[in-house]
Formats: C-alpha cells, structure tokens, sequence
C-alpha cells in the first residue's frame, strides 16, 4: 500500500483520489492493535509501562477480583519487573501476595487477586501474556519494549511474521523465504506479497497457511 497525502499535490482536482486517499486513511491501522491470528486473538502494544486490571488498562481482563489498575509490567534496567498497583486484592506469585517489584527472568504465572491468573514469558524485546483463568481465558497480548525512536518489532505468536509497531501504523513482514497471500477488504481474490505489509483494517494474510486477520 501507498498512502501519502503528497499524492493529491499531483493531481488537485481529482475527486476520486481524494476519496480514496481518505477512505484509506480511514482504515489505517494504529498501535496497539487486536488482530486475530490463526483463530485466536492477539492483542499488541508498545505502551510500557503497561497497566495490567479492568477497562481501559493497557492489558485489559475481566475478573471480580481485579482492580481497575491492578498492577503494572515496565522495563527497569535492561529488564521486565512486575508490580502491584496497590490492587484491592494483591498481585499473586505461587499463590503468594508480592511486595515489590519482582524481576521476569523466565516463565511467570501471577494470580490477579484469586479469579484471574496469567502466564508471563519474554519473547525477544517482549513478552507474552496469556491469560489462563478467567473470563478471557486464551486471551493472548504481546508487550514490547519500543527502541529509542519510539518502534517495536515483535515475533507474531504462531505465525512466521515479525510485527513493527510506531507512531505511523502497524506492519507485518514474513519471515525470510516467506511470502504473504493478501486480500484487501471487500476483494475476491488475493496477491502474492513479500516484504513488508501496512496494515489496513478488514484485510486478511496468509503466511504458511495461517491466516492473519485485521478486524475492520
């Protein structure tokens, strides 16, 4: 895709561009982003610190025993720390209350008060944080660490694709030797691609048959 505002300059009177310019503004994507793939959503940010609790947190779950900002996931030192916010019911490591920040080294479970649990591990810059218990149980988020201009490539969990998230949008790139089979909102048929894919919602991929849907 092609999208710069420059193109108008070009050809000023052309109604049909301006359209399309702006319905393609309209469907371009920003982190973070849901995107479901292979079946299951995956949702991805760059935000760190990022809040973990209820509404509008930046990793969001349902649960009676979660507080609307109950803990928090940053990147302290060259490392990821997890700590509670304060939570109404504590932020739990086997099963027991933590008190400071607790260093993520490896694979994580933490409790989210006593209806909640969830599994942290590092993935490259990031981590992945699978909800395990709960009403969003096989909910799937990716946390990453954004590089100082402010983008973040991640691995697609289950996918051979990479994602960059930054300030103008979200892109998948196949891996090395792959290509992604797209079609673009509302079309019938796709196009062979490689390299790397701006994001458009309603778009669907294909990379080694699994396929990566953008919701509109």
């Amino acid at each position: 895709y092609f999208y710069d505002s420059e193109v108008v300059s070009l050809a000023p009177e052309d109604a049909g561009l301006r359209q399309m310019l702006r319905r393609l503004e309209e469907r371009w994507v920003l982190a973070p982003v849901s995107l479901v793939v292979g079946g299951r959503r995956v949702a991805f940010s760059h935000r760190l610190p990022a809040v973990l609790g209820r509404s509008d947190a930046d990793v969001s779950v349902r649960g009676t025993s979660v507080s609307r900002r109950h803990a928090e996931i940053a990147l302290e030192s060259g490392r990821f720390v997890v700590r509670d916010l304060g939570s109404r019911n504590g932020t739990l490591v086997s099963g027991m209350p933590i008190a400071s920040a607790i260093a993520i080294e490896g694979a994580l479970e933490i409790g989210l008060g006593d209806d909640v649990t969830m599994a942290i591990s590092p993935a490259g810059r990031g981590l992945e944080i699978e909800v395990q218990k709960g009403l969003d149980r096989g909910l799937l988020h990716v946390v990453g660490a954004p590089a100082d201009d402010g983008s973040c490539v991640l691995a697609v969990p289950g996918a051979e694709a990479t994602i960059e998230l930054d300030r103008e949008g979200v892109a998948i790139t196949p891996v090395a030797g792959e290509a992604a089979e797209l079609v673009p909102e509302g079309a019938s048929s796709g196009r062979r691609v490689q390299g790397r894919i701006d994001l458009l919602r309603g778009d669907t991929l294909t990379i080694a048959n699994v396929k990566i849907e953008v919701p509109a």
